[in-house]
């Protein structure tokens, strides 16, 4: 959460919607009285995460969270799917659930322009790479001509061509800027 504040309020007046996956997702959802298990959790950050929360509601933008999980259970390391939003104790959430992916996959079919930041899932390790591919998918049978990528999605983007940036697409976007098109899309 620390490192996308910036983006996330800056997105907040352009936006349609923001889709938050991965790692800081356990940050609001704990915000929010949700169950988070041994997920990563930005302690420190509650309370900015709230204000995100209200923040997305005065500016009437969904701020679209998990709603079930991929799952490593402690106890012996099996890996499991939430039946809905809670993580049980001994459980960290390390990648986004079917049903999250359907969502995500939904919000981004109309879309026409892009910002994705970065994984929503630990993308390196399958099966938590799932999400991330799901969403690509999604991206790539959209309709985004835009797609503004931070380098860590970009191989799951394949050779699709688009209006397209490979840098950090995050940097100029924390700062104020907007892309080159009119709508900074889901």
């Amino acid at each position: 959460v620390s490192d996308k504040i910036g983006l996330i309020r800056n997105l907040m007046a352009r936006v349609d919607r923001i889709l938050i996956g991965g790692a800081m997702a356990y940050t609001f959802l704990k915000t929010l009285g949700v169950s988070t298990g041994d997920s990563r959790v930005e302690a420190d950050l509650l309370d900015t995460a709230r204000a995100l929360l209200d923040e997305a509601k005065s500016h009437k933008v969904p701020l679209v969270l998990p709603t079930d999980h991929r799952i490593r259970l402690a106890a012996n390391a099996t890996i499991v799917t939430t039946p809905g939003v809670e993580i049980p104790a001994g459980g960290a959430g390390l990648d986004i659930g079917p049903s999250t992916m359907r969502t995500f996959s939904s919000d981004l079919a109309g879309a026409r322009t892009v910002l994705w930041n970065g994984p929503v899932g630990l993308f390196e390790e399958p099966p938590f790479d799932e999400g991330s591919r799901a969403v690509a998918k999604a991206i790539v049978d959209s309709k985004a001509r835009e797609v503004h990528r931070g380098i860590w999605v970009s191989p799951l983007l394949g050779s699709r061509e688009f209006l397209s940036s490979e840098k950090d697409a995050s940097l100029g976007m924390t700062d104020g800027h907007s892309p080159s098109s009119d709508r900074a899309g889901s």
